[in-house]
């Protein structure tokens, strides 16, 4: 009995030793953009000051088209 024991405890060790070996490391996820400029030493800084002068209203004269065509229920109606 105490040898059918140690075979098992030592058939346990084996297999679980099998099962530990077939599992992989986890894919590690790509880079994102900042941590590739972080890595380079880039810390890019603050944000650029933007010029927000202008004329902001867009075309003063609209553009007339040519309605799009009615469909037989609203000609209907």
């Amino acid at each position: 009995m105490r040898d059918f024991l140690i075979d098992l405890t030592v058939l346990l060790v084996f297999a679980s030793a099998g099962v530990a070996q077939d599992k992989q490391a986890p894919a590690q996820r790509p880079l994102t953009l900042y941590q590739k400029l972080e890595a380079a030493g880039n810390t890019g800084g603050p944000a650029p000051r933007r010029d927000l002068l202008g004329a902001w209203t867009g075309p003063l004269t609209p553009k007339y088209v040519d309605p799009p065509p009615l469909t037989p229920l609203g000609e209907k109606l």
